[in-house]
């Protein structure tokens, strides 16, 4: 019974694991390796794994022949390659020492508490990355404030958003909508500022260059189904962003 109950606490932190990492930004065949050498680390032996971009499912063997069937479903992403780099750390030090399922979850807890930014540091990512891509596609210092001021208020709905668990799809095309308003509106005030430039510093917030780029990942590791799925949800992103922008023409006037 005690072996029982040890292998489920065992699985089950692993399973945790798995799912902070897949919700951190890290492509499928990591999450299924990372997961793998766990479980090799504390015998439990015929693991099966298999994961998709919203589902994670193991099974296990212990040492008596019993099977353990965990899974963990995957309702948002929070992408930081700072826990995602804590996470695999994590992984390699509890493979090379297998702690106990209750220390193990201890460390865990440890690196979900700590290794996330502060709201403060993520609005000044946001200006300065809207700023920023302003700069280097040419626009100028004025421009690059005006992106800067549009991003304010895209962090604010994104703090919004988070708070009331609202789909990320609409939340593209609501930060979409008011970004495109924003630059109509900047720039019809401002005689030295760049729609285009202005837009350009706001779209490369809300992109899904890395939900892309690990679809192509996945789908190049041999993971098709897991990187077809996260290159439609990329695909109806960049929709949603578009829409965003169109509706944002429409009630500017631009287009009649």
């Amino acid at each position: 019974m005690n072996e029982t109950s040890n292998t489920e606490k065992l699985l089950s932190v692993i399973m945790n694991l798995g799912k902070e990492m897949l919700m951190c930004g890290a492509e499928v065949n990591r999450v299924e390796d990372t997961i793998s050498r766990l479980c090799d680390a504390y015998k439990l032996d015929n693991s099966e794994i298999f994961s998709i971009t919203s589902l994670i499912i193991v099974t296990v063997k212990d040492n008596e022949g019993k099977r353990f069937v965990e899974s963990r479903r995957i309702n948002s992403y929070v992408f930081n390659f700072y826990r995602l780099e804590e996470l695999n750390a994590l992984s390699r030090t509890v493979c090379s020492t297998t702690p106990s399922a209750e220390d193990f979850q201890v460390m865990l807890d440890e690196i979900i508490k700590h290794s996330h930014f502060s709201k403060l540091m993520r609005l000044i990512g946001f200006v300065l990355t809207s700023g920023g891509f302003c700069l280097l596609f040419q626009g100028s210092f004025t421009d690059a404030v005006c992106a800067g001021l549009i991003a304010v208020v895209i962090f604010l709905i994104e703090r919004l958003f988070t708070c009331l668990s609202i789909n990320g799809m609409f939340f593209n095309f609501i930060s979409s909508l008011f970004a495109g308003v924003g630059a109509y509106f900047f720039a019809g005030a401002i005689d030295s500022a760049h729609l285009d430039k202005i837009m350009i510093g706001n779209i490369m917030l809300l992109i899904p260059g890395l939900m892309l780029t690990n679809a192509i990942k996945d789908m190049m590791n041999g993971d098709t189904m897991a990187g077809f799925l996260r290159f439609c949800e990329a695909l109806l992103t960049a929709l949603a962003i578009a829409l965003g922008f169109w509706c944002a023409m429409i009630v500017t006037g631009v287009l009649v």
